[in-house]
């Protein structure tokens, strides 16, 4: 089916997105564990996206349109979680880390947004036609730019992301 096919090639380009950046010494434990959060927010979000995605084609348009409707939803849920995560990290007092933590949240509220108003054009699609159209909003999102590169151009940030097992984890699994 072809909107399956586009939805899965959504979520693996986002996936692709929220693993760069993320890499493998920080002096600075606060630093790190602030990190550490950042990254294991973007973990979550990502093991729950990976999950969500549609396994198989529904075989018929309200099955279609359910289906693509949860997915959505559990999006949606989960970049709630994100931003929450990253909001409850904070930012330490190194300089650029509040920018990060700003541009993070960005980053996840449109993506959140993005699912939000996807998920009523799904519902509201009549035809299959309608139900292509509803996701093309979400495959604009792997046009997003690397929410994570302004950690690498601080090397106080850097250091600490290398440290940072979440963002070690987050690396090794997509990136």
């Amino acid at each position: 089916m072809r909107v399956r096919t586009s939805i899965c090639a959504a979520a693996v380009a986002l996936m692709a997105l929220l693993a760069a950046g993320c890499g493998g010494g920080a002096d600075d434990a606060e630093t790190t564990a602030w990190a550490d959060k950042i990254c294991g927010s973007y973990v979550s979000f990502r093991e729950t996206l990976t999950a969500a995605v549609p396994t198989t084609s529904a075989p018929d348009h309200a099955q279609q349109v359910q289906q693509l409707s949860v997915f959505a939803e559990n999006v949606v849920a989960a970049a709630q979680e994100a931003i929450a995560g990253i909001d409850t990290a904070g930012a330490p007092d190194v300089d650029g880390a509040a920018a990060v933590a700003a541009t993070l949240t960005q980053r996840m509220t449109q993506i959140q947004t993005t699912f939000a108003a996807a998920k009523a054009q799904i519902e509201a699609a009549r035809d299959q036609e309608a139900l292509a159209q509803s996701i093309v909003p979400l495959q604009e999102l792997a046009h997003l730019p690397d929410p994570t590169s302004e950690l690498t151009a601080n090397a106080d940030l850097r250091r600490a992301v290398d440290a940072a097992p979440s963002c070690q984890r987050l690396r090794a699994s997509g990136g």
